[in-house]
């Protein structure tokens, strides 16, 4: 658990260097992430616990557990080493996920869901490495500061709408780092968790204000009216290139 400021800083600090370092194998996927909207609350983390996979816990930062609603576009999508696949490699996501850490004390993310429209997507991520997707009428757009993103689920009807209009550069706190800057993902997968190594170059984080915030979508993973709550953290981060490689099974 990190409670005062120097063991935050600290924290902080070890996740964007784990983030930022290359992958220890070659990536399985690449993308280029954009319009990137954070949207972070502190958790009691037994109402949390229960949802991650098993041998991960809930990771304590600044004293508590989070979830996070995360927003983005996917552009430049590769699997190495075949070449880009054009417009198919551009899609929305919206994800609900909990930062977590390892019995291994390996620190990274874990997606309650990932809601997208590109269909392939959905069956490779389910299919291929347990992480939770689901197909949804899903888009983006930007007009300037303004950035909105939004998902509706094609079974269900389960939606979110996020609609941020971006503040000016600002240098942020380690709260802030240590949420955004997750350097992998465990997913259960057969039966087992496995983890996967996330590598990017550090996030160029900015402060952001909440124009529209709604939408029953976390309600279905375990997080009845999450978005009626004011986010602890609001942030939009500008692009990065982001890989993944397998990393291992969490033992």
């Amino acid at each position: 658990m990190t409670n005062g400021p120097q063991e935050l800083d600290a924290l902080a600090d070890v996740l964007v260097a784990q983030t930022a370092a290359p992958l220890p194998h070659r990536a399985v996927t690449a993308h280029r992430w954009a319009d990137v909207v954070f949207a972070s609350w502190r958790m009691d983390a037994d109402t949390v616990a229960s949802l991650v996979p098993p041998r991960t816990e809930p990771d304590r930062i600044d004293g508590s557990a989070w979830v996070s609603l995360t927003a983005y576009e996917f552009r430049r999508t590769t699997v190495p080493p075949l070449p880009p696949p054009g417009p198919l490699g551009r899609l929305t996501e919206i994800t609900v996920e909990v930062p977590t850490v390892d019995d291994a004390g390996r620190h990274g993310t874990t997606y309650l869901t990932v809601d997208t429209q590109h269909v392939p997507a959905v069956l490779a991520a389910r299919i291929g490495i347990g992480v939770p997707y689901t197909a949804a009428r899903a888009g983006s757009r930007r007009d300037g500061d303004v950035l909105a993103h939004r998902t509706r689920r094609r079974h269900g009807g389960a939606s979110a709408s996020v609609r941020v209009r971006a503040a000016g550069g600002v240098t942020p706190d380690a709260l802030s780092v240590a949420l955004t800057h997750r350097p992998g993902v465990h997913a259960r997968h057969l039966g087992v968790t496995s983890w996967w190594r996330r590598s990017h170059a550090p996030w160029q984080l900015r402060a952001a204000r909440a124009e529209e915030l709604r939408g029953d979508l976390p309600d279905v993973v375990g997080f009845p009216r999450l978005l009626d709550r004011v986010p602890d953290r609001l942030l939009v981060g500008d692009g990065v290139d982001v890989e993944y490689a397998w990393g291992g099974l969490v033992r």
